[in-house]
């Protein structure tokens, strides 16, 4: 399947998470003692969200880093960056795929579910505290509760299927397109001398520029005839709303606001603006 974010359907849906999500400013809320969430702008993570960044990419980077590893595999990581006081000034996204929780080996009830994180670096390895990560997990998979469950990972056949239709069209395309016509001769007799290049020569002489839509003549018999698998007969189109439709489903992003194929079969709104 490869990475999910190579997938242009899945990538529709995944943009206007995006672009929606850039549209609330974030807030931090806190329980009271009630159990009551309330937000907390003097919470002690809030300047980390108002400074939320690094040198190398911005505030908007950052957030479309974390989603996209929030919303496929489903664990997205930060963690912080200090001064030389000691003072957390920064936090900084970590890929999904160079941090693991560490657990028990033989979990008892007292013991807690994550003891520790691994985060890799090249050939290096190092243990970080639970208290030091910040974990953003979507859900929690049925084998691994500590681990998020991805929307993505529920998709990778539709995505595979949805490539592999993306290769055959562009296959086509490389190749010039399916077989026109295939000649061949049409007894023992007429295939004595056939010789390929020159019918095929005659007839698109015969039947191209300005003579396009004529008759063609030939000197011998043969038969001629049109293979039956076709990209229309094959209606690639609709193999690729199928999958289509089930990004769209798991993603919660409706057909037309991706602006798929498969939103012009199952319009709700006149047009995209009061989607």
């Amino acid at each position: 399947v490869g990475p999910l974010h190579h997938n242009s359907a899945y990538m529709a849906c995944l943009t206007s998470i995006l672009d929606a999500w850039f549209e609330a400013p974030p807030c931090i809320k806190e329980k009271d003692a009630k159990g009551i969430l309330n937000i907390n702008p003097d919470a002690e993570l809030a300047p980390l969200f108002e400074n939320l960044g690094h040198d190398d990419y911005d505030y908007t980077d950052l957030w479309s880093m974390v989603l996209i590893d929030y919303f496929g595999p489903g664990d997205a990581y930060w963690l912080p960056v200090y001064d030389k006081t000691g003072f957390p000034r920064e936090l900084r996204f970590v890929p999904q795929y160079r941090i693991k929780p560490i657990v028990p080996r033989n979990p008892t009830p007292e013991d807690p579910p994550v003891l520790a994180y691994e985060y890799s670096v090249g050939n290096q390895s190092y243990e970080i505290p639970v208290e030091e990560v910040i974990h953003i997990q979507y859900g929690a998979a049925p084998e691994a509760p500590f681990l998020g469950l991805g929307r993505g990972l529920t998709l990778l056949r539709d995505i595979f299927t949805d490539n592999e239709a993306t290769l055959y069209s562009s296959s086509i395309l490389r190749n010039m397109g399916m077989i026109g016509k295939i000649i061949t001769p049409k007894d023992k007799d007429s295939a004595m001398g056939f010789d390929d290049k020159v019918i095929t020569e005659t007839l698109r002489a015969q039947t191209s520029g300005e003579k396009r839509g004529s008759s063609a003549a030939f000197n011998r018999p043969i038969d001629i005839w049109e293979p039956k698998v076709t990209p229309e007969t094959m209606a690639i189109d609709k193999i690729r709303q199928y999958p289509e439709s089930r990004v769209c489903a798991v993603t919660g992003v409706p057909q037309q606001v991706a602006g798929l194929l498969v939103g012009n079969t199952s319009k709700t709104f006149n047009n995209y603006q009061e989607a």
